[in-house]
This record gives structure tokens, sequence and C-alpha cells, in this order.
């Protein structure tokens, strides 16, 4: 027993040799990681994210946690005690490198730039032009409309110069245009008394006819204002030969980036988070026969006794886990996003519901063997050319579900795409609602025995269901009816819950045509 105990000091005594000799090992491990990570992610950039065969995930997933599985049987067969904050210095080393993986998955590299996989940044950004047609149609109101104008003159006489200052130009030219009389002809008078009577005698001329003159200014306004509207995107007239053209040009580094090999990245992250699972019950596994080991060569004193109840590891790989199901969570979004709103961009996003519903509708796009259809079949065959991933095939169709009804919303009740302008009155729900029918039908795939080889029918009703109230609510009302409801007190300004708010109902007054609409919308904006 007296030999055990020096035993026991003497082994006590070398406790600090052992530490040293295992934190070393931890850092060549950790320069082990970062070059073996910086290795296979050059490799995934050369090879474009190939699957393999057998696993259906690229070899870098797999090339790093084989490693960090053998660096985890190295570390407990060093054969020196190893202590509870040694083995958490270990997995925090795991637990990092993984999330730089993930890091690296996320992201594209384009001319030695890198960028963040960004779904938003998918969406086409249009230039809103309606300010400068308002700001022209204020201008030509204030020319051509008796009420402009006299409104024009109360802002002259309040903002007129003191006596002794030289008038602006910008005043000369606006007494020009509205006089109608140029310095020329001024320059040209023969004689005065003549001159004053031809003046008198045009005057009277003037008021017998005014409220002739004012019709038909007034008339002329109109025509020119929807002229502009048509050039400038206005509210629901403009036509295009093709809208496609207007569209926001596309960036080269995304046209780079390959479905498949998204598709590949998205695996890779499922199968890094079962990884890291399993990584995790082996830790704990081979912890906890380090710790029978230690108490079977009585390592620990009397004092140790009471700190055996500490060295549990408790819940391992956290950061890392969570890292790779967000990480997954926003690639499945950006796959399903870049399909509709970049891939497919000229015809959901350019010609889709242009210049109304029923002139482009949804159904020839939800076509067997069209392009949508190519694209999303080409896509489920990488992900279940290997067993274990068809959930995260169903979450990308949910997806592009979800960003076709988005896009159909924008259409019929957001904001205009720029010069693309859509207009929609109440005679176009019947074709919204069959459009709708038909979106149901093309995910939910019932074959001849009604039997769905789709999307669950009621995930895919729940989806469309906010668009559905949209459509019966909102868009069947003529425009007279929408304008009272957006005057209701009560009525919120936006809710993301409820349809029934001045956000929606304003989009589709901005989609009509009818005059009440248009004069609503233009002075809605000049309110704001």
């Amino acid at each position: 027993m007296e030999e055990k105990r020096m035993a026991l000091l003497e082994l006590d005594s070398l406790s600090s040799m052992f530490e040293r000799c295992v934190d070393n090992w931890l850092d060549e491990q950790t320069n082990r990681f970062a070059e073996m990570l910086h290795n296979c992610i050059q490799l995934e950039r050369k090879n474009k994210w190939v699957a393999l065969e057998q696993s259906g995930v690229s070899a870098s997933v797999v090339d790093l946690f084989q490693m960090f599985h053998e660096s985890l049987s190295q570390l407990f067969s060093i054969g020196v005690p190893l202590s509870k904050d040694q083995i958490l210095s270990f997995v925090q080393q795991v637990d990092l490198f993984v999330m730089k993986y993930c890091n690296d998955v996320l992201t594209h590299h384009y001319k030695n730039k890198t960028f963040r996989m960004d779904p938003e940044a998918l969406i086409p950004k249009f230039t809103v032009r309606r300010d400068a047609l308002d700001k022209m149609a204020d201008k030509m109101e204030e020319y051509f409309t008796a009420e402009g104008r006299l409104a024009a003159k109360g802002r002259r006489e309040m903002n007129r110069a003191p006596k002794g200052e030289e008038v602006s130009m910008q005043q000369k030219m606006k007494k020009m245009f509205t006089t109608g009389k140029s310095n020329k002809q001024e320059g040209n008078k023969s004689d005065g008394n003549s001159q004053h009577a031809r003046s008198k005698s045009d005057e009277l001329d003037n008021k017998t006819s005014s409220h002739d003159k004012e019709d038909e200014v007034s008339d002329r306004f109109e025509k020119v204002e929807r002229k502009l509207e048509k050039l400038f995107g206005g509210g629901g007239g403009g036509h295009h030969a093709d809208p496609v053209e207007l569209l926001p040009h596309k960036e080269e580094r995304l046209q780079e980036q390959d479905l498949v090999g998204l598709c590949v990245r998205i695996k890779n992250l499922s199968w890094s988070k079962q990884q890291a699972i399993s990584l995790e019950q082996d830790v704990k596994y081979l912890w906890g026969k380090e710790r029978s080991r230690r108490q079977y060569l009585m390592l620990a004193t009397q004092d140790e006794d009471g700190r055996n109840a500490d060295d549990d590891l408790g819940d391992l790989l956290v950061n890392c886990q969570m890292a790779l199901h967000h990480g997954q969570k926003t690639l499945i979004e950006y796959v399903a996003t870049k399909i509709v709103f970049f891939d497919l961009r000229e015809d959901f996003v350019g010609r889709l519901y242009f210049p109304s519903p029923s002139s482009y509708r949804l159904l020839p796009l939800l076509a067997q063997d069209g392009q949508l259809d190519s694209m999303l079949t080409e896509m489920s065959a990488e992900m279940l050319a290997v067993d274990g991933f068809s959930d995260l095939l169903w979450e990308i169709l949910e997806k592009v579900c979800e960003n076709i009804i988005r896009l159909l919303e924008w259409c019929l009740v957001g904001e205009q795409m720029g010069s693309i302008a859509r207009h929609c009155d109440e005679k176009e729900t019947g074709t919204i609602a069959e459009d709708l029918v038909s979106l149901k039908n093309y995910f939910v795939q019932r074959d001849e025995e009604g039997n769905s080889n789709g999307l669950d029918e009621e995930v895919v009703t729940s989806k469309t269901a906010r668009l559905q109230l949209i459509t019966n609510r909102i868009l069947s009302e003529p425009s007279k009816s929408l304008i009272a409801l957006f005057q209701d007190p009560h009525l919120p300004d936006d809710d993301d819950k409820d349809i029934m708010n001045r956000r929606i109902i304003l989009g589709a007054l901005d989609h009509r045509t009818d005059k009440a609409a248009r004069d609503f919308v233009k002075e809605h904006r000049k309110k704001r």
C-alpha cells in the first residue's frame, strides 16, 4: 500500500510534464486542421463541388471529419492522464474549424474576391422612377391648369424679390411660358397706342373663350401625363415590346454558380451535422473510459473525489451545430430564390402577368419539360442520388413554391418594377384564382389514382392562402371600395399577418388604370 502511494505521488509530480506534452500535441493538431481545411477548400473550388458516388457528398467534408475522428482516437491513445480541460480544448478546436468550413461552404469566390451567398442579393433591384414622373406631372399641372397657375402665382407673390433686386432667370422663363410672349415679340412693337388697342382686344377675346381653352388644356395635360407614364413606368399603362429588356443586368459571378454544385453544398452541411453528433458521442464515450481508467489506477485522490461529479463534459460542438443548421437553411433559401428570381428571371420577373395577368399567365411556366420543370428535375436527381437527403429536397421545393407566390404578390400588389408597369383590375381575379389552382396541382403532383407524389397538399394550401385572400377580398373590389377601405382610420398601415392593411390596398390601387385609382395614388404620394 505504501509503495502504491509513493508511486502515485511520483506520478503526480510528472503531471506538469504530461500537460505540456498534451498541449504541444493539441497545437500540432490545430496546425494540421488549418492546413487540411485550406487544401480541401482549394480542391473544391477547382472541382466545383462534385459529389462522391457512394456518400453523395463531396470529398472535403469526408476528409475533414475523418481527420477529426482520427485525431480524437490519437488523443486518447497517447497513454498519459488527460484532464477535462484538455478534452474541452480539443473539442473547441474541432468546433472552430467546423464553423470555418461552414462559412467556406456559404461563400462564393470570383476573380480573387469572396462573396457571401445572400438570397436577397438574387432579387432584382429596380429604380423607382415615380418620383421623377410625379414632379413632371406637378410642373405640367402648374403651367396648364387654372388651379395650378393660381397656386403658382400665390407662391411667387410670397417669394417675390424685394424692390431693387433682379428677377431670377427661372421666374423670367415661367413668365414667358405662362403668357406665351417672347422677348422678340415685345421688341417688335411698332406703335404704342395701336399695340395697346390690340392687347385690349385680345384680352376681351381671351375672357370670352377662357372656359373652352381650360377644358382643352386639361385634356391635353391628361394625354401628356399618360404618355409620360408609359415612358417612365407609371401606374398601370406601361407597354413595351419585351419587358425582359427592362430587367436589371445579371451579375456574371452569379451566372457561374452551378445548381448541382449548390445542392452538393447543402448535402455537405447536412452530413456535417450528422458527423458532429457522432463525434460528440465518441468524445463522451472515450472520456467515460478515461475516467474509469483513472479510478482503476486510483489516480483520484481524496481531494479529487469531490470533483468527480464535475467531470461531465456537457453539450459539445454546440456552436458548429447551430452554424451548420442556419447555414443549411440559408443555402436552401438561396437555391430556391436563385431558381425563381435569377435563373428564370426573364419569364417569372419580366414576362409573368405583364402587362396584365390574362396577358401572360403562370400556367405555361409550370408546363412539363419547361424550364422550371427541367431545373427541378435536375435538382431532384442530385438530391435523391443517395439515400438520406430526400428531406432536403422537399424543403427546397417548399421554398421554390414560396418564392413563386412571393413573386405573384409582388406583381399584383407590390411596388411597380421600374418601367415594367403591370395593371390588374377586378376582372382579372378569375385568372389569378385559376393560376393558384395550377400552382397547387404542380407541387402536389397527384397521379391517376389520386396519390400525391410531391408536397403535401395541406402544406401548399397553407402557402397559397394569403394570396388567395388578397385576391378574394382586395383585388376583386372596385377602386372606389378600396379607396374607402384605405381611408378607414382603424386600418393598420402594414401587417404581415393581416392582408387588410393600407400597404396592400395602395399596391392594388397602384395597379389599376381607372382615373379614380390613379388620382388617389398620385395624391397619396404627394402627402408622403
